[in-house]
Formats: C-alpha cells, structure tokens, sequence
C-alpha cells in the first residue's frame, strides 16, 4: 500500500465572513505523516482552517502548501486531499464497498482494481464482512468507518478529520479514535484532525495546536500543551486547573497559600498579586490538626472517585470557591468528608498568569466557553 507524507504549511492566513473575522494572521506546519489535532472551543476557528486546508474555503490573505506546492487557489480534487466529516456523507443507494470504491471510479481505476481495493480497506476498518451492506443497515461507528476508508482509497496525501467522532456514543468513539490512529500510523498519511475533545486530541495526536479566537495559542506535543501551556487560557482549556492567589516576596519568590515558591516573576515587583495556576494532581495534601488555622489549611468537602485517581473537593479560607486535588484512589480512602487537611503547592508544575483571577478548580472548557 502507497503511503504519504506531505507537509502542510498555511502561512499568515486571514479568512473573515461580512465583518467576523474567524481566522487572524494564522500560521501552521503540519509535519509530513504526522497526526496533528486542531483544538479549540466552539468559533475559535479551527474548521474554517481545516476547510482552507482543503480548498473548501479561500482564504482573504496567505497562501496555503502541500510540500513546496502552492495550493491556495486549486481546486479540491487537484489538492490531493482525503475528508471524513461529522457527518458520514455516505451515497445511500451504493453498498459500503461501493462507497469505498466511489473515488477510484471517478479517477478511471478498472472495476477489478477498486473492487480489490475496497475489499482491503474494508478489511483494515474492520469490515470484511459488510461490503454488501447499504448504509442505513450499518451502525453509526460502521457507517464512519466506511467514510474512513472511502477518504484514504485515493491514498491522499494530507487526510483531514472534522469532528468525525462526535457524534458517536461514548464507547464506539473510543473504539474508533484507536482505530483511526492505528491505520493513520501504519499508513503513514500526514493527517489533520480538528476537534473540541480535549481527551480525544491528547489521545490521538502525535501534536496539538490550540486554538482561540481565530489564532494558534500553542503547537506541541500532548505532554508539552499539557505541563507546559504557553498561556493561561491553554492552561484552562485543557484539563483542569486550579487558580490560587500568589503575591511575589522579593526576586522569583512568591507566596502562594502561605508557602515561599521559586517562580518566574519577570514584570512582577514586590507586593503585586498575581494568579498561580496549578492542576489538581501538581497539589499534594497531609492531614492537618483540629487547630490549625493558615492559608494553606482547609476542609475537605467531597470526594469523587474517578478509577485509579480519586478528587478531593477542598475549601480553604483564602479563596471563595473550592479548589481540587487528585490522588491515587488508594491514597485519597485515608481521607474523608470534613477532614482538615493542609494543601501543598508543586512550584515546578506551577504556572503565572497576571491576568487570571483566582477562584476555583476550572474544568475544560468551561471557562473558554463562558
């Protein structure tokens, strides 16, 4: 089987619809054969760039390559380019084979060759036994499947994902995000999926671009946007993060629930408040006495058990809401509701954000939404 590994430039793309303008300025590399996910909330931008990519979508300024070809003004079919969307998009009068097989008739292949090809693919997702079948017999995770292996029968050079999963129940979608990086990986075809599920992204990316309000906040490994979020809304957006009060002491030291950190402070002076973000499982807790009474010491409020990690709901006296900590399911039954217990910070999992304003454990989303 053909493999592809075509590297996918947009350069300062801008794309605005009337007076809104939905991309800013973008500029993105995705690197041949790898998986790159496209991250954001809802409006941020990131299927306008998906269709730009695609040439579904002219940008108003910048250019768009595929390798060292200058694509911006080339029709969709002469780019190359393979799409599976939300949703299925499958013809209902042609069997699964037949819809698999739609694009290499359209190219001229011989009916053998297509039909070879189809059945091969069929049996890559999963469905050897089902190329007879018309859609409205297949389930919703077979029928996206289909459209899985219709998009990479033309064996594209770039294959572009949007959104292809969500509409699936919980476990199908599980099921297949495995699928589709297990096949992406052995196929090697450089692959753009953009999605608003942060698990899913972190998941199946070999890289994660975040986006926010038409621009790119951050490009990295699922490791990096994760401990190491370039801004604060990165920070929120992904996973949850706790937002505690901290008020820099002297050079890199801040205080933050009673406890000297070393920090980077730059711009920061003596005296000024800023917000340390920090996610649950960077927070760390030991039982405290009855009559301790500081920053750092609060009440567990509830407990929720999540498998092997366990959220111990925390109130402390110097911020309204609750903050949370996660730890080892088996280290969290030492505790239970109303125990006083004191909260310690990571300082090197810690992350400053001037503009935040402290409050409780944001989840996901959440916030960006809002």
């Amino acid at each position: 089987m053909t493999t592809t590994s075509a590297e996918v430039t947009l350069r300062s793309i801008q794309k605005s619809f009337g007076r809104q303008t939905v991309l800013n300025d973008v500029d993105l590399t995705i690197r041949g054969g790898e998986l790159l996910a496209v991250l954001g909330p809802s409006g941020c931008g990131k299927t306008t760039a998906l269709r730009v990519i695609a040439g579904l979508e002219r940008p108003d300024h910048g250019t768009v390559h595929i390798d060292n070809d200058d694509v911006t003004h080339r029709r969709i079919d002469k780019r190359g380019i393979g799409i599976v969307f939300q949703a299925y998009s499958l013809f209902p009068h042609q069997t699964a084979a037949e819809n698999v097989a739609y694009g290499l008739r359209v190219r001229g292949t011989g009916r053998s060759s297509r039909e070879a090809r189809a059945a091969e693919l069929l049996a890559m997702v999963g469905l050897a036994d089902h190329g007879s079948k018309y859609p409205q017999q297949l389930s919703g995770g077979q029928q996206q499947r289909v459209a899985l292996a219709r998009a990479i029968a033309i064996e594209p050079r770039v294959l572009l994902l949007d959104e292809p999963l969500s509409a699936l129940d919980a476990q199908v979608r599980v099921q297949l995000r495995d699928e589709i990086r297990r096949i992406q990986y052995e196929m090697g075809t450089t692959t753009v999926l953009v999605t608003h599920d942060q698990e899913e992204a972190l998941s199946m990316a070999d890289r994660v671009a975040v986006m926010r309000a038409g621009q790119v906040e951050q490009v990295g490994t699922p490791h990096e946007v994760y401990r190491r979020p370039a801004t604060a809304f990165v920070s929120s957006f992904i996973g949850v993060v706790n937002r505690l009060s901290g008020r820099v002491v002297g050079g890199d030291r801040v205080l933050v629930l009673g406890q000297g950190l070393t920090l980077s402070t730059a711009g920061h002076s003596v005296g000024h408040v800023i917000a340390v973000l920090v996610r649950p499982e960077h927070l760390a807790i030991q039982r405290a006495d009855a009559s301790a009474a500081d920053a750092a010491t609060g009440v567990v409020t509830a407990l929720t058990l999540r498998g092997a990690i366990s959220s111990l709901t925390v109130l402390l006296p110097e911020l309204p809401d609750t903050i949370r900590v996660d730890l080892p399911s088996r280290e969290a039954q030492d505790f239970t509701r109303g125990d006083r217990v004191r909260v310690i910070v990571h300082a090197e999992d810690a992350l400053i954000d001037a503009s935040a304003v402290p409050s409780a454990a944001v989840r996901a989303g959440e916030r960006a939404a809002a």
